[in-house]
């Protein structure tokens, strides 16, 4: 016996036993004989699976999820609605879509304090600086630049009232040893005490 056979004879049994309360199950039946063979999607078998997730879990499909047999492949949905998986999505589950804005709620206030923060332990000499020693799960600093409407590594140190100005610090090389080393020191501490 077949799959639309078994539908088929399923079918004939609901109506004979009682057709006036099972008109919706032998509606059902009848579209699943119709998309049959169940490995191709049909639109409604694209719609059904996605909500039939959502009742399961309690949440849309993920970008792993895709990969599962129950869900249709993103050539499928194109290919059978004319749409992206984004675009389908967007259309018939708008509340599905997440963005980085309603994924992570943060105050931009304690972003910049975090910031200044990170800043002052970290002593930046530049963004880049800032963005490789920065802590983990701290935003880099275009993250908060944006939320904040600057474009700008100077603007953002502006907008939080900091500065990379380092005192000077000179570099010495020494070639004959230890003696020079010392002449250096001597030299580097004279001058200190002139500057202050």
């Amino acid at each position: 016996m077949t799959r639309k056979q078994a539908l088929l004879a399923t079918i004939g049994i609901i109506t004979k036993q009682c057709p006036e309360n099972n008109i919706e199950i032998i509606e059902v039946l009848n579209s699943i004989i119709d998309d049959l063979p169940l490995n191709m999607w049909s639109e409604a078998a694209i719609y059904d699976s996605i909500a039939q997730f959502y009742c399961d879990h309690g949440r849309y499909p993920r970008v792993n999820d895709w990969k599962s047999r129950r869900l249709p492949t993103h050539p499928s949905i194109k290919l059978r609605t004319g749409l992206t998986l984004v675009e389908y999505m967007d259309k018939y589950f708008p509340d599905a879509r997440v963005t980085t804005s309603t994924m992570k709620q943060v105050d931009v206030d304690s972003m910049v304090a975090q910031f200044k923060s990170e800043f002052d332990r970290i002593k930046p000499a530049s963004s880049d600086d800032y963005n490789v020693q920065r802590a983990s799960g701290v935003p880099d600093w275009r993250t908060l630049a944006k939320a904040l409407e600057l474009t700008k590594w100077s603007e953002l140190l502006d907008a939080t009232e900091l500065s990379t100005k380092r005192q000077y610090i000179p570099t010495v090389r020494i070639q004959n040893g230890i003696e020079d080393m010392m002449k250096k020191i001597e030299e580097l501490e004279a001058k200190s005490d002139m500057l202050r």
